[in-house]
């Protein structure tokens, strides 16, 4: 799983990773094409435990200072506007739909437009992490 957290103080562009206790990457580069071919950006891998620790111990500082972003502070209509090919199916679902009970009109229009049984399954486990997260 992946969290995603907003450091509170400001702005916080550290680039590190530690990785069980005795691996460190910190570096300059973001993880994509641009930084590795155009920028020449670099990162230094260090493998030592005492130096991990102390960044891991950094990070903890990070974290204790952060929120934790997740879907529960996201719409849900925004989400399934996410998904075009099912959006036009919400006008067919009950007030009050979660989108996930047997009266939901996005089965149907499933069938009926053709579309992906697996496009809709993605919805709900989404929109169901949404409220597990609330």
């Amino acid at each position: 799983g992946v969290r995603i957290l907003r450091y509170r103080p400001g702005l916080l562009h550290a680039k590190t990773i530690t990785i069980d206790g005795q691996v460190a990457l910190i570096g300059s580069s973001n993880l994509d094409l641009r930084s590795f071919d155009l920028n020449y950006e670099s990162n230094l891998l260090l493998s030592d435990a005492g130096l991990t620790g102390a960044i891991a111990a950094r990070q903890a500082q990070y974290i204790a200072g952060s929120d934790r972003v997740g879907l529960a502070h996201v719409d849900a209509d925004r989400v399934i506007h996410a998904f075009p090919d099912l959006a036009g199916g919400t006008a067919e679902c009950p007030r009050g739909c979660t989108h996930d009970e047997p009266d939901c009109g996005l089965d149907d229009y499933v069938t009926a437009q053709g579309v992906d049984p697996a496009r809709l399954a993605s919805l709900r486990r989404l929109l169901a992490s949404m409220r597990d997260e609330g």
